[in-house]
């Protein structure tokens, strides 16, 4: 399954969910390809030493190293390539269903679709009859972008949580 994580910036929430996502998909031996991107991301950005520690103050993240990471826009190439695209805020669901009509049944906020996903049939199926429901303002996961240590700390746990859960829920694909 190919995932992409969404968020504004490309510099907080999709990448912290995109590693996480990655090292939960590698122990389980489930075939996930993940890509991250930004609403309006300034292409090349790094992230901040915020969001480095975040991910690491995580004792399953400690020793990852996520130096490399330059935010990239997302492009329609992204939402098509992608099975299933993973939102923190409406306005990031609403973005890819004006901007890339044919991703609209991909796009979903990571909260709802823990919360929404059917347990029984196809995954795709079950992912697509979350994904058509309209975006829930109390599913978003807020933008730590401005706060301080302590709320990237809390983002990021919030992220971990609802990664761990919605392996849990999917599984393979």
């Amino acid at each position: 399954m190919n995932v992409l994580t969404l968020c504004t910036g490309n510099v907080s929430r999709s990448v912290w969910l995109g590693a996480m996502l990655g090292k939960l998909a590698d122990e389980q031996g489930f075939a996930w390809e993940i890509r991250t991107a930004g609403t309006h991301a300034v292409e090349g950005m790094a992230i901040s030493g915020r969001t480095r520690d975040a991910l690491t103050r995580i004792e399953e993240f400690a020793d990852t190293q996520i130096t490399r990471h330059r935010s990239h826009q997302v492009m329609p190439e992204d939402a098509e390539w992608a099975d299933l695209i993973l939102c923190f805020e409406v306005n990031h669901v609403n973005f890819v269903r004006r901007e890339m009509p044919g991703a609209s049944d991909k796009a979903v906020l990571l909260r709802q679709l823990v919360r929404d996903l059917p347990l029984d049939g196809p995954d795709g199926e079950r992912l697509a009859a979350v994904a058509r429901c309209q975006p829930e303002i109390e599913c978003e996961t807020a933008d730590p972008a401005g706060g301080d240590q302590s709320v990237y700390d809390l983002t990021a746990e919030e992220v971990w949580e609802l990664a761990q859960a919605l392996v849990t829920i999917l599984g393979e694909d």
